[in-house]
């Protein structure tokens, strides 16, 4: 009965051998034979071991037939590929083999295509060409500095040696800097994005609106006929006034600008630091308002210096009369002596007068000055 089974089985191996032209080895391989994971799992991707090349499956398995399991990480041959995952087209690059371990793995970087956009803050399209770079910063800590009308391939995944073995990871970029006329535009690291996740990045710059309007400094009427405005980067963009002295400025990066108003007065520059939507008023100075104020001045001068004129007159006029006033005091007779009325005295008391008066003359003061009036005398 034994022969019998065999030559049976015999029969058939020969009959799916002349069918198919396949042998039963490659047909249904071992479960025996090397099985090497992609992690993560990459479907697609071709690994050589030895002089045997597989493709690996849905599930990122790639099946050999060989038993030999010795020495794996010298026999095991992979190499960057670009294949297309998930409907996107990714470029596989080999990080570390992990093949002497129970359940031989191949680590992957994966990069992902990612491009950019550049909005204001209420959507619309900013003028790509004024930006001069792009700065991105990964979770891993690289730093690139891009073209912002250019599509790269950033590293969104890798692979980290964990005390549980090989784990897979996303890697998140973050915005770190966008210069617009020499003016950087976004808030570090504020916006950030997966490359796994996304293909194209919108990015919202940091863009103003600014109304401006223009009047007269003294009378508040509108005037002037434009404004320019230089951007830090030292470009000038002339804007008209409309008939109200007003102008809405297009949207404008965050930094530090100069305004100047163009009409029948001087050009003064005016510093603006732009960081949020604002209203402008600005005040022009006109040739009439500055007219008014230089015929102020003179009218203030010619005042000032006839009131100087017309007190040094008074002044010298003063000077003479006093001068005339001491000359003629100096040629009058002496002031008139008031003669007193002669009382008779007693005999007896004539001696005792006599001795008063002398006491009286000892002590008396000097004579008064020659202008000065005598005291009236009781």
């Amino acid at each position: 009965m034994m022969p019998v089974i065999r030559t049976l089985a015999a029969t058939a191996a020969l009959a799916v051998i002349l069918v198919t032209g396949v042998s039963p080895a490659n047909a249904a391989p071992s479960e025996e034979g090397v099985v090497i994971q992609t992690i993560p799992e990459m479907p697609g991707f071709k690994m050589t071991l030895d002089d045997e090349t597989v493709v690996t499956d849905e599930s990122g398995t790639a099946q050999f037939q060989t038993r030999d399991t010795q020495n794996l990480t010298e026999r095991v041959k992979v190499k960057n590929q670009k294949l297309e995952l998930e409907g996107r087209k990714v470029r596989v690059e080999p990080s570390n083999k992990y093949l002497n371990a129970p359940e031989p793995t191949v680590a992957m970087d994966v990069f992902w295509r990612v491009g950019f956009s550049f909005v204001d803050p209420r959507g619309a399209p900013v003028d790509v060409g004024r930006i001069e770079y792009v700065q991105l910063r990964s979770s891993t800590g690289e730093l690139l500095e891009i073209p912002a009308n250019q599509n790269l391939w950033l590293q969104g995944s890798r692979v980290v040696t964990l005390n549980g073995g090989p784990q897979y990871k996303e890697i998140q970029w973050s915005i770190e800097a966008v210069k617009y006329a020499s003016s950087n535009v976004v808030n570090s690291a504020q916006q950030r994005f997966e490359p796994a996740n996304t293909g194209e990045v919108e990015v919202v710059l940091l863009f103003y609106r600014t109304k401006v309007t223009v009047k007269d400094a003294f009378f508040g009427f509108p005037i002037g006929d434009a404004v320019l405005v230089t951007s830090p980067d030292g470009r000038v963009d002339r804007f008209p006034l409309a008939e109200n002295g007003t102008v809405n400025l297009p949207s404008l990066p965050r930094g530090d600008y100069s305004l100047v108003v163009e009409g029948p007065g001087p050009r003064m520059a005016r510093p603006v630091a732009i960081s949020r939507n604002q209203f402008l008023d600005l005040k022009f100075y006109s040739w009439l308002d500055i007219g008014l104020v230089g015929g102020f001045l003179a009218t203030f001068a010619i005042g000032t210096l006839g009131l100087g004129w017309w007190r040094r007159r008074a002044h010298n006029s003063a000077v003479e009369d006093d001068s005339e006033w001491q000359l003629y005091g100096e040629h009058d007779d002496a002031a008139p002596t008031i003669v007193m009325p002669a009382i008779p005295v007693p005999d007896a008391s004539i001696s005792s007068a006599r001795r008063v008066s002398r006491s009286a003359a000892t002590a008396a003061p000097p004579p008064a000055p020659r202008h000065s009036v005598a005291p009236e005398s009781r």
